[in-house]
């Protein structure tokens, strides 16, 4: 797994590019009522986007923590990103909040991670309850992407549907929702949120080459795939992006659309 960490740090431009413009439109909305916040990154993988975050915090900051559920991740980052005030930290946000989580942080961000999530209701309880009083939650993720699409297409496919079974339970939970911020909106206030802002953006992305989009798909591949065979799961997919008219002189483009959090405790 340390491979694909490395592979993800070094393809996951998407990622870094979106998180700086999210928090170029959204941090000036921030409250940052007190000095020496404490702040949360729920998935923050590899660190590279944990390091961007940490730019647009007020200087005074007391503790940056990201945290991820995959131990070698947290390795990786702590090794490459890691100092005083930024720590890595091993959490299940969809499982059982540890007591010294509770009530700890001032702000919680999560970037490129809950599509990756199967049970949101969990996940943003677990949040409600790590904020303190009026503390703020941010996060972006994906909803839908051609993607999902492809390997929704090749799931259905003889050759490739016995190694991908359970495609269903891989896209965001709200691949196939038509007004998916209703019933998120909805979830927030159930549990106890003061919603500021959920919406959808639709973006597009050009990833450099075909061979970063292999690296890419390579470090974030869920399927049991076997590795003779990969080289070859990855030409039809590339093989189908050429027919979709997706791949071209400008590199590899992706259509996708990302959901947006903004709430308060």
């Amino acid at each position: 797994m340390s491979d694909e960490v490395e592979m993800f740090n070094h393809a996951n431009g998407i990622s870094r590019r979106d998180v700086k413009k999210c928090l170029e439109e959204y941090s000036p909305r921030f409250n940052w009522p007190k000095s020496k916040a404490r702040v949360l990154d729920i998935g923050s993988c590899d660190g590279s986007v944990t390091t961007i975050l940490s730019t647009f915090l007020p200087s005074d900051y007391e503790v940056l923590v990201g945290a991820e559920i995959n131990p070698k991740s947290v390795k990786f980052a702590s090794d490459k990103y890691g100092n005083k005030r930024i720590k890595f930290v091993e959490l299940d946000i969809a499982g059982t909040l540890p007591d010294d989580m509770k009530e700890s942080f001032d702000h919680v961000f999560s970037f490129f991670t809950f599509h990756w999530v199967n049970d949101h209701l969990k996940s943003f309880t677990n949040i409600y309850n790590i904020l303190q009083k009026d503390g703020e939650f941010f996060a972006a993720f994906i909803i839908f992407s051609d993607i999902y699409l492809i390997f929704e297409i090749l799931s259905k496919s003889k050759k490739w549907g016995p190694w991908m079974p359970h495609f269903d339970i891989f896209p965001s939970l709200y691949y196939d929702y038509e007004d998916p911020d209703v019933p998120v909106t909805k979830m927030l206030k159930n549990i106890g949120y003061n919603v500021h802002d959920v919406r959808c953006k639709q973006k597009l992305y050009y990833y450099e080459s075909v061979a970063i989009m292999k690296e890419l798909l390579t470090a974030v591949n869920p399927f049991d795939i076997p590795k003779d065979l990969w080289p070859e799961f990855l030409e039809e997919f590339i093989q189908i992006q050429r027919n979709m008219h997706l791949v071209s002189e400008k590199g590899v483009k992706s259509h996708y659309n990302l959901m947006i959090i903004h709430c308060s405790k």
